[in-house]
């Protein structure tokens, strides 16, 4: 109940109905109910983002299987052997990276990894196709647009992402503060429990220790009535004497 209804909030604390309370397990599951809702509607809403995102890693996977069987004659000779080499740099790392096994997120550990990978290879992307943007611009220009526009989504898209990730990071973060509120409230009732378990043994100790020490008082009573003891107290006397 929301502690900011204070019609249902007055109702429940004036009420003595069972129907007003709740146990910590149920609140707890009710919780993750909550949560998981919260993050499936979230990523519902990334869905669309996401598999955009797949679709520019197959394209540029498919601009370097193109620039592989390829052969690319620059005017220069001299300069034919070296293009092609820095080709196949290029070919091997855009393979390399656009062949991670992407898949649409469907929890919050599948969208962490979703992004981590993304952010990982959006800087790699980053420094193969700077480092060598002249052999790019100069002797694959049939590519170079088509390589350059599905970069620019996957860094646009990957904004997105982030920004939705803190979204679901905000609400998680409220979400946690709450369980672990329960959680805590849970431990301090075991331990009142426990508390009172060893009370209620203590006081159990203490009346069987006071139930021995009355049947002892009454043994010394009734010793102390035998015409023998006065006797026996007066043969100590002489004794000591």
């Amino acid at each position: 109940i929301s502690k900011f209804n204070t019609k249902i909030f007055n109702k429940s604390k004036s009420s003595s109905s069972s129907d007003d309370i709740i146990t910590i397990d149920f609140a707890l599951e009710e919780i993750n109910k909550k949560e998981k809702n919260i993050i499936k509607n979230q990523l519902e809403k990334l869905r669309k983002t996401c598999e955009e995102t797949i679709q520019s890693y197959d394209i540029i996977n498919d601009i370097a299987d193109k620039l592989e069987t390829e052969e690319i004659n620059a005017e220069n000779d001299k300069l034919t052997p070296l293009v092609n080499n820095t080709k196949k740099i290029i070919v091997k790392s855009l393979k390399r990276e656009s062949s991670n096994e992407l898949q649409t997120p469907d929890s919050f550990e599948d969208l962490v990894k979703f992004k981590e990978t993304i952010f990982t290879s959006i800087s790699r992307f980053g420094e193969v196709t700077s480092s060598h943007s002249t052999v790019i611009n100069t002797f694959m220009k049939k590519h170079a647009n088509n390589l350059r526009s599905e970069l620019k989504k996957i860094t646009e898209n990957s904004e997105k992402i982030n920004e939705y990730y803190k979204y679901i990071l905000e609400d998680k973060e409220i979400i946690d503060n709450c369980k672990n509120d329960l959680l805590e409230l849970s431990n301090k009732r075991k331990e009142i429990n426990n508390n009172s378990n060893i009370q209620d043994s203590l006081n159990q100790k203490i009346k069987e220790i006071e139930n021995e020490n009355n049947l002892k008082e009454k043994e010394i009573k009734q010793l102390r009535a035998l015409p023998s003891y006065n006797k026996s107290l007066n043969l100590l006397k002489e004794i000591e004497n």
